[in-house]
């Protein structure tokens, strides 16, 4: 036996939710710029065809992925503190997984939910307002894309003989 219960709940409860986090905060940046590829190649601003453009995504994409990384931190604390909670408490882990679907999406998009907040309440030009809501949107879409995916793609192990919360 490894070890009291406790310490196996918390080791793999690290263990899962910093893997969705890692994911999380690689696979959701390159979303973005695939899908903000995808709009430039619709409106026919040929981005392929402009070398420049390459450079200048490049360096979004790598300011995006470590931007992600430090944004997505109360997600990944979140989910830690979850994962320990709900595996004392759930029976099943599809529950369990269900509960952290709903906390994972609504942390991945804390900051773009903030930003949002602050766009509609300032004082901007309809056209640009309109442009950076839609954006954000995009973003938005893509956190919670990955967010779910990790989180139902990584194998959440059963605890048997967990200890129960003293209320």
């Amino acid at each position: 036996m490894p070890g009291p219960p406790l310490k196996r709940i918390e080791k793999q409860s690290f263990i899962y939710s910093f893997k969705i986090w890692l994911t999380t905060s690689l696979l959701a940046p390159i979303f973005v710029t695939l899908l903000h590829f995808y709009f430039l190649s619709v409106n026919n601003l040929r981005p392929f065809h402009d070398p420049s453009i390459y450079n200048r995504e490049l360096l979004r994409l790598i300011k995006a992925l470590a931007g992600g990384c430090v944004l997505l931190v109360p997600m990944g604390l979140g989910l830690y503190y979850s994962v320990i909670l709900l595996n004392k408490r759930l029976p099943s882990l599809s529950y369990i997984k269900i509960y952290l679907s709903v906390i994972g999406i609504v942390l991945a998009n804390l900051a773009y939910f903030i930003l949002l907040f602050n766009v509609l309440w300032t004082n901007i030009e309809s056209g640009l307002r309109t442009l950076t809501v839609i954006s954000i949107f995009h973003a938005m879409a893509c956190y919670t894309v990955a967010a779910l995916t990790s989180i139902w793609f990584y194998k959440l192990k059963p605890v048997e003989n967990a200890p129960p919360i003293l209320n």
